[in-house]
């Protein structure tokens, strides 16, 4: 059953070091939140002055997540040990709906609470309808899908696939070529990549008839 990613905004602040540091430690930030295993991230802009030539500004110390239920503890944690690193830090979390953590070298949430904020938190992802959320695109194509990949895709054509998606394809769970191609339609059908995937696979095999899974491939 698939659940919506979990939503957060994160704000970092760290005391003594100028704008470009500032910016430099956000980017870090970044990379490192990437080896945690958060793929969609994006830093947060500032509005756009009415008369402005050039693009939004991004706003200093800030990044926007999403991440699965399943990885938001992990994501925290990490988090809250990135404060005790280096200089003076705070890292502030906030949800769409309101909900905040801060976390700072001198004083951090127990781990109790840290774990209700988890629990509210995957508990909103999991229900507005108490149903687990499944893209209608997802189940719609999943199956032909499957087929197209299993009978024309050997496993470096696979790999080749993956890399095109920034999906690392050792990473993916499964013993042999048929439970990595189920993981990785799963993997892509939680972040609404449906579309991407067909574009990519209709450039790398143009053969194929990826018109019977989307008319729009």
């Amino acid at each position: 059953m698939l659940y919506p990613d979990v939503a957060l905004h994160i704000i970092i602040n760290e005391a003594d070091i100028d704008a470009e540091q500032f910016d430099t430690t956000t980017l870090r930030l970044i990379r490192e939140l990437r080896d945690v295993g958060v793929e969609s991230i994006s830093r947060a802009t500032l509005p756009t002055q009415e008369g402005a030539k050039t693009g939004a500004a991004f706003a200093p110390g800030t990044v926007n997540i999403s991440v699965e239920p399943n990885l938001v503890t992990k994501v925290l944690h990490y988090l809250n040990t990135w404060t005790t690193r280096g200089r003076q830090r705070t890292v502030r979390i906030e949800t769409p709906d309101g909900m905040k953590i801060e976390f700072t070298p001198d004083k951090a949430p127990s781990t109790a609470e840290m774990m209700a904020f988890v629990q509210v938190l995957c508990s909103t992802a999991k229900t507005d309808t108490n149903q687990p959320y499944e893209s209608p695109l997802a189940s719609r194509y999943r199956v032909p899908l499957r087929e197209l990949l299993v009978a024309y895709f050997d496993e470096s054509e696979l790999q080749m696939l993956c890399f095109y998606l920034g999906i690392t394809y050792e990473d993916l769970s499964g013993q042999n070529r048929s439970d990595k191609i189920n993981a990785m339609i799963t993997h892509i059908e939680r972040r609404k990549r449906i579309d991407e995937l067909l574009s990519v696979g209709q450039k790398l095999r143009p053969e194929l008839a990826w018109q019977r899974i989307h008319p729009k491939a």
